[in-house]
């Protein structure tokens, strides 16, 4: 009886340290995909957003084109449509590279100027 209760205990025991040693895994993968994610996204924000407002650029570039070959008028508003959006999302890429980018904020400040003169 005496070696039963002891096998139980000691049963008892390997499963708390087990589910105590399972949690703090589990939290210690969780934290380091955390810190992971941060340091993969962060560095790259900058690149990203350049990378984006020159795609977007281009898919205006590519909208104003077709537009211009249009014959039919009332098929303008879709182009006009994909232009804000493009247009809202360079703005939004904007304010990445007005906050992280850490060369001469200048270079900035003109591509930014630029493009707000070729819209007008």
């Amino acid at each position: 009886m005496a070696s039963i209760k002891k096998i139980i205990i000691g049963f008892g025991i390997i499963i708390v340290l087990l589910a105590i040693m399972g949690t703090v895994s589990v939290v210690t993968t969780l934290r380091m995909a955390a810190t992971s994610q941060r340091i993969y996204a962060h560095p790259f924000a900058v690149t990203n957003a350049a990378q984006d407002i020159n795609f977007r650029l281009l898919s205006i570039q590519r909208d104003l084109r077709n537009i211009h070959l249009l014959e039919d008028p009332q098929q303008i508003q879709p182009f006009l449509e994909r232009i804000n959006i493009h247009d809202k999302q360079i703005a939004e890429d904007f304010v990445i590279l007005f906050d992280r980018f850490l060369g001469n904020p200048q270079d900035v400040h003109k591509l930014h100027s630029t493009f707000i003169e070729w819209g007008l």
